[in-house]
């Protein structure tokens, strides 16, 4: 059906529901059916490079990540803002999620 969908919900279960908001049992049977197609809402690079959304940045190996404000794109090169004018570039890069970071307020001396 057109209108069905399925969605994984931002919360601590994790959990997937449909377009009705009813939980959905997600087996492997499923994941491998080919009657449907994963989607994602294209990232809007713009705003982010315009707002400097803190960024996570890495190549083929996720262990060795770079944290910092994307400047550009450029032949599928994501570059990294770095110290002395100098340009990293990384694959891969996705912007910060909410709850990877802390944020603190600045507190007036007493």
């Amino acid at each position: 059906m057109k209108d069905s969908y399925l969605s994984v919900q931002n919360n601590h279960e994790g959990f997937v529901v449909d377009e009705n908001n009813q939980r959905y049992n997600f087996t492997i049977v499923d994941f491998k059916s080919n009657k449907w197609e994963l989607y994602q809402e294209p990232i809007d690079w713009d705003y982010i490079i315009k707002n400097k959304c803190i960024c996570w940045f890495w190549d083929n190996k996720g262990d060795e990540k770079q944290i910092g404000a994307l400047v550009g794109i450029n032949d599928n090169r994501f570059y990294l803002e770095a110290p002395e004018d100098c340009f990293n570039s990384y694959t891969y890069c996705r912007a910060v999620r909410r709850d990877e970071v802390t944020f603190y307020e600045d507190k007036k001396d007493d």
